[in-house]
C-alpha cells in the first residue's frame, strides 16, 4: 500500500507497482492480511490511501452508476465504498489516533483454495502457521481451507507424559514442525505415546449427568491436567471437577497434582432463571400476556391475531404507532416489555361484474359494473327497464326463456328478471332474490288475471283443459312467458302457441252448473237469463295449465292445476257438449230414414 498527504494527486488506479514521488509505500499484509505503517508528522486536512497493483490481480472499475453493475476491486477509508476506485483518504487525522482502510482485490480469475485437514493419536496437539489447525486434545479445530501457494507450518506438541512419535500423511519424519505449500488438498497426522518408565495415572472425568459421559486423560506422576474437559448438561450450569460426586469431596482444578488413578465428577446446579412479562395491547385493552425466560422468545405461545372490523391486522409493534421495532414469536425477551396492535384500514376492493339484476348474466356478489351485462342468450339488449306495448324499440330480444314454477329447481336468473319486470308492470316492490317464493307467485297471479284475455283465456278456449279464466296459475308457462316477451320487446313475432293438444280436457259440468245456478239466482232479482248467460260465456273460463314445453305426451305426467283428479279407474260424467252432439246425430238419422220412406 501506499499513502501521501493532502495534495497528492491520483497516479492512476491501475498503474503496477509503486507510485513513487510523494507517495510512501508500506506493507505487505502479514498472514492475518494487515499491513500497519506510523505517521509521525501531518500536513493538510487528509492522508491520501492507495493499493500497489501487482500484475495478474483484477483492476479498478471506477463504476459509479446505479445500480453497480460492474463490481471490481475496491479501495475505501471514509465514504466512497460503491466507486470501486484505487484512491481514497483519512479525513482531519489526529497524531496518536488508529485509523482503518479496507481494500479488496483478487488474481484475474478468481481465488484457488486447497483443504488442509489435520488428526492426532495419543495424548497431544497439532498447531497451525497461519492459524486455522488447532487439533487434538480438548481442541477440534480439525481442517482449515488455504490459498493456492500458502506455505503452512505444522507443529506437533506432546501431551503430559507423552512423546511425539512422527507424522503420517502428507507430513513425515519426526521433527515435531512440518512445513507444507498448498499446491493441492493436504492431509496430515501427529502421532503420540508415553514415555517408556515413566510413571502415569489416568484421570476419569465423569460427567455426572452431563455430556460427555466419560472421558479417560492419561498424565505423568506429578502433573496437572490442562485443559480440563467440557461438559454440558440442559437446564443446568456447571460448577467444577470434585473428587465425590455430591461435590462434597476436593475440588480438582487444572493445576491439582496426579498422583494416582482418579475419578472425577462433574457438579452441577439448576441453571438461575429470570422470566419476563410479555404484554400485547390492543387500542387500550391489554389482550393478552405471555411469561418468557430471559434470553428466549414466546415462540408458539403467540397469542391469535386479533380482529378489528375494517381493518387488517399488520402486527405487534413496541410503540402504537407502529414506528418501534417489530416483536414477533422469535423475538428475544430480555426484560418486561409491551407492545401494540398496528392497524391498517381495509378497503374492500370492487367486485366487477353485471349488476344489473334484470340481465341474464346478473351477477349479485359485484360492486362495480363493469359493462358485460347481457340481456339475451346471444347477447342481444332485451330491456332493462321494459317497454311500453306498442312503443319502438330498436333492439330487444327473448326476455324470459325458462320455465318457473312455485317449488321447482329454476333458473335464478331467470326468476331475477321475472322480479324486475313484475316490479316494473305491475307496481309491486319485490326483492331481486332470484328465488321464485309465494310473494312472486302472488305477484305473477295478479299479472295473469290482468292480463287474462292473452294469458288465462286460451286454456279455457282453445286448450279446454280448465274452466275458470279468471283463476290465475301462478306458473310463467307458454301464455305468460309470451306475454312477458311481447310487452319487453313489442317487435317479436311470437304467435299464440297451439294448445289444442293439450290433456286432460277439463269436466266443466259442475262448475256451469254452479254458474248456472247463481244465473237463475240473478234473473229471479230481475236479471234477464240471456243476459246472465251472455256475461257466463264472455268472462267466465279456465286458469292456464302451466308446464314445461315437454310436457302431454303421452308417455308423460300431465301437470293440472287445482285439487288433484285420479285418472285412474275414474267414473267420468258425459260432458253436456257431448249429450247435445248424440241427440243432433239420432235426430239426422231419423229424418234421413223418414226421407227414405217417402222415396219408396
Amino acid at each position: 500500500f501506499e499513502w501521501a498527504y493532502a495534495g497528492t494527486a491520483n497516479p492512476g488506479d491501475n498503474i503496477i507497482g509503486p507510485a513513487g514521488g510523494a507517495w510512501t509505500t508500506f506493507g505487505p499484509t502479514d498472514s492475518n492480511g494487515l499491513a500497519i505503517t506510523s505517521i509521525s508528522s501531518l500536513s493538510g486536512d487528509r492522508i491520501w490511501v492507495r493499493e500497489v497493483m501487482q500484475e495478474g490481480y483484477i483492476a479498478f472499475s471506477g463504476d459509479t452508476s446505479t445500480p453497480r453493475d460492474n463490481v471490481s476491486a475496491e479501495m475505501y477509508c471514509h465514504e466512497d465504498v460503491l466507486n470501486y476506485d484505487n484512491y481514497d483518504y483519512i479525513i482531519n487525522p489526529v497524531l496518536g489516533e488508529t485509523y482503518y482502510c479496507v481494500a479488496f482485490n483478487a488474481p484475474e480469475g478468481g481465488i484457488t483454495t486447497y483443504n488442509l485437514t489435520a488428526s492426532t493419536t495419543g495424548f497431544g496437539w497439532i498447531t497451525s502457521d497461519p492459524a486455522g489447525i488447532n487439533c487434538g486434545y480438548e481442541a477440534f479445530d480439525c481442517e482449515e481451507e488455504y490459498e493456492e501457494g500458502t506455505e503452512v507450518t505444522l507443529t506437533a506438541t506432546p501431551g503430559g507424559g507423552q512423546k511425539f512419535d512422527g507424522w503420517g500423511g502428507d507430513c513425515s519424519g519426526t521433527s515435531t514442525v512440518c512445513v507444507l505449500t498448498m499446491d493441492g488438498a493436504k492431509s496430515v497426522t501427529a502421532a503420540f505415546s508415553l514415555i517408556p518408565g515413566v510413571i502415569t495415572y489416568t484421570v476419569t472425568f465423569d460427567g455426572n449427568g452431563g455430556t460427555p459421559t466419560s472421558t479417560d486423560v492419561v498424565v505423568m506422576e506429578g502433573e496437572s491436567v490442562d485443559p480440563l474437559p467440557t461438559v454440558t448438561r440442559d437446564g443446568y450450569d456447571f460448577v467444577e471437577w470434585n473428587t465425590a460426586s455430591d461435590g462434597s469431596g476436593d475440588t480438582f482444578t487444572n493445576s491439582t497434582p496426579v498422583i494416582a488413578d482418579i475419578t472425577v465428577y462433574a457438579i452441577w446446579q439448576p441453571t438461575s432463571v429470570t422470566y419476563y412479562t410479555v404484554t400485547f395491547i390492543d387500542g387500550t385493552t391489554t389482550y393478552a400476556t405471555r411469561t418468557v425466560a430471559d434470553g428466549q422468545s414466546v415462540g408458539g405461545a403467540m397469542p391469535a391475531n386479533p380482529t378489528k372490523t375494517g381493518y387488517t391486522f399488520v402486527g405487534w409493534n413496541t410503540q402504537s404507532d407502529g414506528q418501534g421495532s417489530v416483536f414477533t414469536s422469535g423475538t428475544v425477551v430480555t426484560g418486561d416489555i409491551t407492545v401494540y396492535a398496528v392497524w391498517q384500514e381495509y378497503v374492500t376492493p370492487p367486485v366487477y361484474g353485471c349488476t344489473d339484476p334484470v340481465a341474464y348474466n346478473y351477477n349479485p356478489d359485484a360492486t362495480a359494473d363493469d359493462g358485460s351485462c347481457v340481456y339475451t342468450r346471444s347477447g342481444g339488449y332485451a330491456g332493462p327497464a321494459g317497454v311500453v306495448l306498442g312503443e319502438e324499440v330498436e333492439e330487444c330480444g327473448i326476455y324470459l326463456y325458462e320455465y318457473i314454477q312455485y317449488g321447482a329447481d329454476n333458473n335464478p336468473y331467470e326468476v331475477r328478471k321475472l322480479q324486475a319486470f313484475l316490479n316494473l308492470h305491475m307496481g309491486s316492490s319485490l326483492p331481486i332474490t332470484g328465488i321464485y317464493d309465494l310473494a312472486t307467485m302472488d305477484v305473477l297471479s295478479q299479472f295473469q288475471v290482468r292480463y287474462k284475455d292473452e294469458v288465462l283465456r286460451p286454456w279455457v278456449e282453445d286448450a279446454g283443459t280448465h274452466c275458470d279464466e279468471n283463476e290465475p296459475t301462478g306458473y310463467v308457462y307458454k301464455t305468460t312467458k309470451r306475454w312477458i316477451n311481447l310487452i319487453m320487446c313489442p317487435t317479436l313475432d311470437i304467435p299464440m302457441p297451439d294448445l289444442s293438444d293439450y290433456f286432460p280436457k277439463a269436466d266443466c259440468s259442475a262448475y256451469w252448473q254452479a254458474v248456472l245456478g247463481e244465473e237463475v239466482t240473478a234473473a229471479e232479482d230481475g236479471v234477464s237469463d240471456g243476459a246472465v248467460a251472455d256475461n257466463a260465456t264472455e268472462e267466465n273460463g279456465t286458469a292456464e295449465a302451466e308446464g314445461p314445453d315437454e310436457l302431454a305426451p303421452e308417455d308423460e305426467e300431465i301437470i293440472q292445476l287445482g285439487d288433484e283428479v285420479e285418472t285412474e279407474n275414474r267414473e267420468r260424467e258425459i260432458p253436456i257438449s257431448w249429450l247435445i252432439l248424440v241427440v243432433i246425430l239420432v235426430v239426422a238419422a231419423l229424418i234421413w230414414f223418414v226421407l227414405k220412406g217417402m222415396k219408396r
